[in-house]
């Protein structure tokens, strides 16, 4: 008899449950909701271009910067709203968005610092070879 979908893969089940302390594993999966919700590239986008301003920016022109419908970049915004990823603001009919916190900036640009290295490795020895 299957079980499918009722078991974490890759023991992550006995990792959460004998491994960590209740504290431990709420931060882990709220970790892991951030990153599910940032694993979009316009998320990203938005999350880059948030920190780079470092202030706050119209949902508007998010869309227009990212060439997609106003009621796209909405659902984009809810979906970082709900897991604290960005904050809003709502004036008369304009909604203007800022980072939920400075530090998922920083983190954004540590990735991507990290990602920019591993392009520029990856053509060096391609490059060699």
């Amino acid at each position: 008899m299957s079980n499918r979908g009722s078991n974490p893969p890759d023991g992550a089940s006995e990792l959460t449950r004998d491994a960590l302390g209740p504290e431990q594993r709420a931060i882990l999966e709220l970790q892991a909701r951030f990153c599910r919700t940032m694993g979009h590239p316009i998320r990203l986008f938005i999350l880059h271009h948030l920190h780079e301003t470092g202030g706050e920016v119209g949902s508007s022109e998010l869309a227009e910067m990212a060439g997609i419908s106003r009621a796209s970049i909405s659902q984009h915004l809810s979906k970082m709203t709900a897991v604290g990823l960005v904050a809003t603001r709502r004036s008369g009919k304009y909604v203007f968005v800022r980072l939920g916190r400075e530090d998922v900036g920083k983190a954004c640009e540590l990735v991507h610092q990290a990602l920019e290295g591993e392009t520029r490795d990856r053509a060096e020895l391609l490059g060699d070879s």
